[in-house]
């Protein structure tokens, strides 16, 4: 088969299963039912809705309910990187000029714009695959069960960052390898780039540029490089990362006087820690204290509320309450266990993006909701699809790293480092996406890793058809 049909045949597939999947999934009908803008869908549309009024990005999402009254006037965004609302903003603002007179058409050309997007992900995934084993057939399966990942495919129906992260995650590991094969400029060049469009969609990406540095000072695949122009190299990608996000450095200097990125760590800090520390019985309360504390200190006021600064003071109190409740080896248990388990929760995130409210109150508590048999059997069969989907994928990708490392030493004999640095690469940024969101157990926070993971599942899937070749 002609490259061009693996092509094509991966565009159809992905686009029917798009259409099926969106009769139950009818965004109109979601929005009639009030469950299409939940968690950070609601906050996502909001910040790009407040760009397009002229407000910037402004949004009262991150402040408990309790206290939104008192701290109206501080909603000016410090918490969310702009990337992704301009995304939105710019197709909204498009969708209404072309068809104002259509119902929620910012909704549905939103939505159509992230299946295209990914799908342009997943045929850019099938390239680097097939550079990586020269086979059709495995980059075609490999691409194919990605993108049939249930929560990686259901996102692409609803408002989350993940569906412009993803993309520029597979645009930025494809130049990774590309550069650590061919160093040539233009590959150079798009790795810092990418790495700032990573850090201005998602804050857990803000430390990509390191990985990547790390690699370049180590990297022996081509000809020798003399150690000065290594540095000189990674000081004229810094400048390509620092020119790219200065605006928004620049924005946060001038609104809260501080040359930062996000206040999302404190945030983040507070509200999935705390919470689950037995400090507070919910989020929402653990984020209320803190609040409250911060107050009591005289860090804030209504009068006087700087994110980065309480975003600071959220950490260091944080940490000294967890030292005081005794809570140190609580919360790094937590982390160890979540940074395992995200692999593999159930992502209901495929239930949650249909038109059904009574299967999304049994998804979110099924011992107390009543389901009918066939809403059931839908549950139960995403169950069994996600067994299935995490011994196949799973699986080969723990033999890909096998076949991978053995080679790696055995490359390393042999004065042959072709690719080594690459899967390093991959290898180092799955354990810092590990760390970085390990203390959130959700579907979502593995959705970064899977494109790279993937990669060890398409060398996986190479070596089990390699043996049968052999055998035989």
């Amino acid at each position: 088969m002609k490259l061009q049909k693996y092509y094509l045949l991966l565009g159809v597939i992905i686009l029917i299963l798009h259409g099926l999947y969106f009769i139950p999934a009818d965004p109109d009908a979601r929005i009639k039912n009030n469950i299409f803008f939940a968690g950070d869908t609601a906050e996502y549309y909001g910040l790009a809705s407040s760009i397009l009024a002229g407000q910037g990005m402004k949004s009262e999402q991150w402040i408990p309910v309790m206290l939104r009254d008192r701290y109206n006037n501080f909603g000016l965004n410090a918490r969310r990187t702009p990337f992704y609302p301009l995304f939105l903003a710019s197709i909204m603002w498009t969708s209404h000029l072309i068809a104002p007179q259509i119902t929620h058409i910012d909704i549905y050309a939103i939505l159509g714009i992230q299946i295209l997007l990914m799908l342009a992900a997943s045929l850019l995934f099938f390239r680097l695959i097939l550079i990586i084993t020269l086979k059709p057939k495995i980059a075609f399966i490999a691409t194919l069960i990605i993108s049939l990942e249930p929560c990686w495919f259901s996102l692409q129906h609803s408002i989350w960052s993940e569906n412009l992260l993803l993309p520029i995650v597979v645009w930025h590991i494809t130049h990774v390898f590309l550069y650590f094969s061919r160093h040539r400029k233009i590959d150079f060049i798009i790795i810092f780039l990418s790495a700032g469009f990573l850090l201005l969609t998602k804050p857990v990406m803000a430390y990509l540029h390191v990985i990547v540095i790390v690699c370049m000072v180590i990297d022996n695949n081509s000809a020798p490089v003399f150690f000065k122009k290594k540095i000189f190299n990674i000081l004229a990608g810094l400048t390509i990362l620092l020119l790219f996000v200065s605006p928004w450095l620049v924005r946060n200097k001038i609104h809260f006087n501080t040359w930062g990125i996000t206040s999302h760590t404190g945030f983040h800090y507070i509200y999935y820690n705390f919470y689950w520390g037995g400090f507070a019985p919910s989020a929402e309360k653990s984020a209320e204290e803190f609040f409250r504390l911060a107050e009591q200190d005289g860090v804030i006021s209504p009068d006087n509320f700087n994110p980065f600064v309480f975003s600071s003071y959220c950490l260091k109190k944080g940490f000294f309450l967890m030292v005081k409740k005794k809570l140190i080896k609580y919360y790094f248990r937590r982390c160890i266990t979540n940074g395992f388990q995200h692999f593999f929760n159930v992502p209901m995130y495929a239930i949650f993006a249909l038109n059904n409210p009574q299967l999304i109150n049994y998804a979110l508590n099924p011992n107390i909701s009543l389901i009918s048999m066939a809403d059931l059997s839908i549950y139960n069969a995403l169950h069994y699809y996600w067994f299935f989907f995490c011994i196949t994928f799973y699986s080969l990708a723990i033999a890909g790293i096998i076949y991978v490392v053995r080679n790696y030493f055995s490359n390393l004999r042999n004065n042959d480092t072709n690719n080594r640095i690459f899967y390093l690469y991959i290898f180092l940024v799955i354990i810092y996406l590990i760390a970085a969101s390990a203390p959130i157990l959700d579907a979502r926070t593995r959705l970064p890793h899977m494109p790279l993971i993937a990669c060890f599942f398409s060398s996986g899937l190479f070596f089990l058809m390699k043996t049968i070749h052999d055998g035989n």
